[in-house]
């Protein structure tokens, strides 16, 4: 059972959906899977993975939008970035979400993370939260962007290269905004003719989403913060809850790569890591949303029995 909606977080709109049950249902069993998204933080883009996974898991999946990067069809209001930058920081975005959790998820149920990119950060700031951290059963890293973003090569190019004209950026997607309709569907299917298994129509939702100047103006200022503060690997809570967290790499990743995780697998080997097959790549929800899901509901399955049977 699918449903989406709109709740406040942070004094942000924020879009929710879920599979399984909505957020203000009695939550059937004890467990809540909270997805978080990368960046960009639009939900469209993770539709086919999602409703793969909830099914193979059996529990409830929810997923919200990072503040700003969706607009409501309501008439909600929506700080300025330019005026409230802290809302829309890695900060902000994990103030959302530890806000949903206290709101939505009742101290009873048991939480499984899964977090992709800077989600996978967002999770690890969540770890640090010692009340929430003992509600948390798992928290599984896709392809996360844990340390030193801005030495990773499309960290470079960002820091070198994109910073640098991010108004014109913004004003090439106010002006894919304002083209016709039919017209922006028709770019966009052009874009989607590579070898892509996505459901393209969520896709493309999700695409033009991003050609707005809201969207693109909130996906730019998120990674530009990434670059500023995602510096040193946060070691105390990969020792700390080390059997708790799981990280996947991919083979040519140029936002996490291969020698960021030797260096915490090196520096934490408790920690259970996995280096996925080449055909797994950062934008999997482009490529392999199937696959994935069906990789991470092997992992996340037998943990649930065995709870079930401890307890």
């Amino acid at each position: 059972m699918f449903r989406d909606g709109w709740i406040i977080l942070n004094q942000v709109p924020i879009h929710v959906c879920t599979w399984g049950c909505w957020i203000e249902d009695s939550i059937p069993g004890d467990s809540v899977l909270l997805f978080i998204t990368g960046n960009p933080g639009i939900v469209d883009f993770y539709f086919q993975f999602l409703s793969t996974l909830q099914p193979m898991v059996d529990m409830p999946v929810w997923v919200l939008s990072h503040g700003g990067f969706e607009s409501s069809p309501y008439a909600l209001e929506v700080p300025d970035i330019k005026s409230n930058p802290e809302l829309y920081s890695v900060a902000g975005q994990t103030k959302q979400k530890i806000e949903f959790i206290e709101k939505y998820i009742p101290e009873s149920k048991k939480i499984y993370l899964i977090g992709h990119s800077v989600g996978g950060k967002i999770s690890v700031e969540l770890l640090k939260d010692d009340k929430l951290a003992k509600r948390i059963e798992q928290a599984h890293l896709i392809f996360p962007v844990l340390e030193n973003i801005s030495q990773t090569p499309n960290g470079k190019l960002y820091t070198s290269f994109v910073q640098h004209i991010v108004p014109f950026l913004v004003f090439l997607a106010w002006i894919f905004s304002v083209l016709p309709k039919t017209f922006q569907s028709y770019l966009v299917q052009l874009f989607f003719r590579s070898n892509w298994t996505c459901t393209k129509e969520h896709c493309a939702d999700g695409l033009i989403k991003l050609f707005t100047s809201q969207s693109s103006s909130a996906a730019l200022h998120l990674a530009l913060d990434e670059m500023a503060t995602i510096k040193d690997l946060d070691n105390e809570v990969y020792e700390k809850h080390c059997s708790k967290i799981y990280i996947y790499y991919g083979q040519n990743d140029r936002w996490a790569p291969l020698d960021q995780y030797h260096h915490i697998m090196q520096l934490h080997p408790k920690i259970n890591g996995t280096l996925l097959e080449e055909k797994f790549t950062h934008a999997f929800v482009l490529t392999t949303p199937i696959d994935m899901a069906q990789l991470l509901s092997k992992i996340i399955r037998p943990s649930i029995f065995e709870a079930g049977a401890v307890s």
